[in-house]
């Protein structure tokens, strides 16, 4: 009687684990939630906002030689297009102090492994990787500058 209940027991722990996703029952959303800590949201308007995730921080993937940084565009579908046409493309008016340029920005499609991580979802938004050369400070400003006019500032502090 022992045996079978202990043969029960065994297949039922075999089939509810093969039955579970490969990489563990939560890391998904221990990424998420470490993902999440590191993003700073910046409305620009009533009908659009910018979230900024820190890359470095949260995925070790991307603590490398390189400042990494998830942007996520959010822009309301009843926003007029000739409004938002000038918010964001071609991302030149992003800078870590005032002076130091992104080296590579890369818009991301809608089905990449970032945007799936993103802490908004929506099918209005917009998602670049931008890349930085690594800073030795220990404090990571992001200088945004919207058409020619409007300045703001994100701060991100780097893991020890």
């Amino acid at each position: 009687m022992k045996k079978r209940v202990l043969l029960f027991f065994c297949v039922v722990n075999i089939f509810i684990n093969g039955c579970s996703f490969k990489n563990g029952f939560f890391s998904q959303d221990l990424i998420k939630e470490s993902l999440f800590t590191n993003t700073k949201k910046l409305p620009i308007s009533q009908n659009s906002t910018i979230l900024v995730s820190y890359l470095n921080n949260s995925l070790k993937a991307y603590q490398n030689d390189k400042e990494n940084f998830l942007i996520n565009l959010y822009i309301d579908n009843s926003y007029e297009e000739n409004e938002t046409k000038n918010i964001f493309d071609p991302f030149v008016d992003i800078s870590i102090d005032p002076d130091i340029k992104p080296i590579r920005v890369i818009k991301l499609s809608k089905d990449h492994n970032l945007t799936k991580i993103s802490p908004m979802q929506s099918r209005w938004s917009k998602y670049y990787l931008v890349e930085f050369n690594k800073t030795i400070t220990n404090k990571i400003e992001l200088i945004f500058k919207i058409e020619n006019s409007s300045f703001y500032r994100l701060i991100f502090l780097k893991d020890q």
